[in-house]
């Protein structure tokens, strides 16, 4: 018995390399080459029959009808796959048949389902309505390809995130590009994927009414939005170059039929729903799921050591357009302001990640000190109602420290630093009247630059003559003209804003902040400035050789245009001047490290 079990051992795995496995259950598909037909044209109709274990099926028999010419079946070979995976082995059979489908008038022929039964199992195909129709001898463009918008929820509430999808469903391969991007009237947007390079992209099979498309996604783009009522998802325009087989072989190898489509999504009408009433009165525009967590670096400290204290948004919703938690009244401590970092993602359509507060505060008085709970009201759109979210209570001990006698003391004079400023107006000089004695007999001759003014004229004319050379020059590259006006029309632009910044207008104002900045990047990198989002701005700018530091300035002044739509503060004269200096200043860099 021992020699039988190793001789067992041993021939094993030889035995289970020639064991066909059952890996593949019985499956039967229909599918048709065009959909809908034009009279007096044919479309092939293919039945193919899968499995491990299928010996040669018998053709079904289709129904016959009026005004519709069949013919076959015809059978279009069969092929079997063998793979061998871990030493054992797999057998698929694959039996082909097609028909040949003519409508001699227009009508509609509905293909039944056909269904096989072997040792395997029983598997049926989808049933087929082929649609016969007055067309053109060559199909239309819908056949070939279309495109199609997705989003994530069908209504969504006020600045609740979703996902547009546009997706492209070819037949052969496509080569494509985009004719014009939606502009997302309506919502904030930023696009987190784009592509027209659809040979790198993956690619899934879709059957569509029988007829077997490739799907292609483009673009992708999260979605917020900024009214209710009936909003629009704009369309998708692109240039398709389609190549399809013609069934025909030639010297170099099969024919392909290229040709070229303008196709274009339709858009999509979306309906926003309000947020209900009964609003907390801080509630600042947050929508999703969120929890509010804070923790302190130490909870025993001498008086006077800072303490680092973090307060962390993490969940999912509008995270980047949400407003900041509701800070508590800190007698206890002396607070300086917060310093925000985000770690924002999009996974499955969803916005995700977290949104850092990191305060430093400084205890006043020995003893025990208190920080209380921070909270953030936000809207669930998944129980349609109003949470808020709240961090712990957090106890300091405060020890008392003695102070050296011999070491200089600081006076406090009882100003915050904000009751201090810097004053400079109350200093009159003194400026002494002094007496002018002028000499009458001085002439203009007399004056060292008069020989000087006799150049002038010259130097005018060849002034003129370089200002004449340098637009003809320049007028023969556009890019350059843009790239060379841009800092000028970028102060023009921002003299508009700080008009709207004096007459109290904050939408008109970030709206053009954000096109001073966008418009600027696009005349330098020679594009267009609609559509334009922090991604594309910083890839710009990237690739333009400008420095990290600058880049991260330029979108963060966008974000803050954005975002200052969802989260207004009762300061919003000083953001809006803050934000204004941030950009003047961010204008003048640039200008500098992006100078033609």
């Amino acid at each position: 018995m021992t020699s039988l079990a190793k001789m067992l051992r041993w021939a094993a795995p030889l035995i289970a390399l020639y064991l066909p496995v059952c890996a593949l259950a019985l499956t039967v598909e229909a599918t048709i080459n065009r959909n809908p037909v034009p009279v007096g044209h044919q479309a092939i109709l293919t039945l193919e029959i899968s499995g491990n274990k299928i010996e040669a099926p018998s053709p079904p028999k289709l129904p016959s009808r009026r005004g519709v010419i069949i013919t076959g079946p015809d059978n279009a070979g069969t092929s079997t796959l063998i793979n061998i995976v871990n030493g054992a082995m797999t057998r698929t059979t694959t039996h082909r048949f097609q028909w040949k489908i003519l409508f001699r008038r227009p009508g509609e022929y509905l293909v039944p389902r056909f269904s096989f039964r072997t040792s395997e199992g029983t598997a049926e195909s989808k049933a087929i309505k082929v649609l016969g129709v007055l067309a053109a001898a060559r199909g239309t463009p819908a056949e070939k390809a279309f495109m199609r918008i997705s989003l994530s929820v069908a209504e969504p509430f006020r600045g609740q995130p979703l996902m547009a999808t546009y997706t492209l469903f070819v037949q052969g391969q496509p080569n494509a590009s985009v004719e014009q991007h939606p502009t997302f009237t309506g919502f904030w947007s930023e696009v987190f994927y784009y592509t027209t390079q659809t040979a790198a992209v993956e690619r899934t099979r879709e059957i569509i009414d029988g007829i077997s498309y490739t799907s292609i996604p483009i673009l992708k783009v999260l979605l917020i939005p900024t009214t209710t009522g009936e909003l629009t998802v704009d369309a998708l325009r692109m240039r398709v170059t389609v190549q399809t087989p013609t069934g025909r072989r030639t010297f170099w190898g099969p024919e392909y039929h290229t040709e070229t489509l303008t196709i274009a999504s339709q858009p999509m009408p979306l309906k926003v729903k309000p947020l209900p009433s009964g609003a907390p009165s801080d509630f600042s525009g947050a929508v999703g799921q969120f929890g509010l967590e804070a923790t302190s670096d130490r909870t025993d400290v001498s008086e006077g050591d800072p303490i680092t204290l973090r307060v962390s948004v993490v969940g999912q919703g509008n995270l980047k357009t949400a407003g900041d938690p509701t800070a508590p009244r800190m007698t206890d401590f002396r607070v300086y302001d917060p310093q925000t970092s985000s770690q924002i993602s999009v996974d499955g359509g969803v916005m995700k990640g977290s949104r850092t507060y990191e305060y430093v505060l400084i205890p006043e008085a020995a003893g025990r000190a208190v920080i209380h709970p921070f909270r953030m009201p936000y809207f669930d759109p998944e129980r349609e109602t109003y949470r808020i979210a709240k961090t712990s209570r957090i106890d300091v001990i405060v020890a008392k420290t003695t102070a050296d006698p011999t070491q200089p003391q600081s006076v406090s004079l009882g100003l915050t630093q904000r009751q201090i400023e810097a004053l400079g107006s109350d200093i009159a000089y003194i400026k002494p009247d002094l007496t002018k004695l002028k000499n009458s007999s001085w002439r203009l001759y007399h004056a060292p630059g008069y020989l000087w003014w006799h150049l002038l004229p010259p130097l005018f004319v060849v002034a003129a003559y370089g200002v004449r050379s340098r637009r003809r020059w320049l007028g023969q590259d556009v890019a350059r003209v843009r790239a060379t006006r841009a800092a000028g029309e970028a102060r023009s632009r921002l003299k508009t804003a700080k008009k709207f910044l004096r007459s109290d207008e904050p939408d008109v104002f970030y709206s053009e902040i954000a096109r001073t900045v966008t418009q600027f990047v696009a005349d330098h990198t020679d594009s267009s400035a609609q559509g334009m989002t922090s991604p594309v701005v910083s890839q710009g700018l990237s690739s333009s050789g400008i420095k990290p530091e600058l880049t991260s300035d330029m979108v963060n002044v966008l974000d803050a245009c954005d975002a200052a739509r969802f989260s207004p503060t009762s300061s919003e004269t000083e953001a809006m001047e803050q934000l204004f200096a941030r950009t003047s200043k961010l204008m003048q860099d640039l200008s500098k490290a992006m100078k033609p």
